[in-house]
């Protein structure tokens, strides 16, 4: 038996439907491995919320390393020099809109996912994240339930 009809033989086992399920599952494992380690970057100007998002990561066994800037020009610093993998991001900042560096960070050949963070859970706030293309828009009231499991949903774990 030549080595291509072997390889013809043993895939003609599986039907569509399995070979479908071991391909995700192998999509799955290797992403797990690709996003062990995720950099994340905390753009907020209250210790508070810091400390509170810090913790919250620290839930989370996929990420390494956290930076923390206390301003958008602080933070386009930090993402010039630094290959991250999600920017936490307050829509008030003390010298510019969380939105209008949503946008900047946004125009970047290889940019960050970012989260958007707002006081208050207003729809015109949700519709503003997502039209400065925002991976996600996140109440202070609830950066609790709703952060956590909204960075699992955006990287998959």
């Amino acid at each position: 038996m030549l080595r291509s009809d072997f390889f013809h033989e043993k895939l003609a086992i599986f039907t569509e439907t399995e070979f479908t399920l071991k391909l995700n599952q192998t999509v799955k494992i290797q992403s797990k491995a690709i996003m062990k380690n995720l950099s994340v970057l905390l753009v907020n100007s209250s210790p508070k919320i810091i400390q509170s998002a810090a913790r919250y990561l620290s839930m989370l066994p996929q990420v390494g390393i956290v930076s923390i800037a206390p301003s958008g020009t602080a933070a386009m610093r930090l993402i010039e020099v630094l290959e991250l993998d999600l920017v936490l991001l307050d829509l008030r900042l003390p010298d510019m809109s969380g939105l209008e560096l949503t946008t900047t960070i946004k125009k970047l050949v290889e940019s960050p996912k970012v989260i958007l963070l707002g006081e208050y859970d207003f729809s015109e706030y949700r519709i503003a994240a997502a039209a400065a293309l925002a991976d996600g828009f996140i109440c202070e009231s609830e950066l609790g339930t709703q952060f956590v499991p909204m960075i699992e949903k955006i990287f998959y774990f």
